[in-house]
């Protein structure tokens, strides 16, 4: 019998790096509310960037839920 390992089964060091490199749209659908351990650890996300292209894009959960968080903060807005 094959032991699987799962995501959860790795340490938060490791979870918050791999975050790293997930856009937050995606942070916030795939983990947030899935349990408490991933929801607590998704607010402590450090250095999150963000690119706003719609004045929508402000108003998504995503964005409310990491707006702490976000360190880097791009703007494009065409006319």
């Amino acid at each position: 019998m094959t032991d699987r390992l799962q995501l959860e089964d790795f340490p938060d060091e490791i979870l918050l790096e791999v975050c790293k490199y997930l856009p937050m749209s995606d942070l916030y659908s795939s983990f947030y509310g899935l349990n408490s351990r991933m929801t607590n650890l998704l607010r402590s996300v450090p250095g999150l960037s963000l690119t706003i292209s719609k004045k929508n894009d402000l108003k998504k959960p995503a964005v409310l839920h990491f707006m702490s968080q976000i360190d880097h903060l791009t703007l494009k807005y065409s006319r």
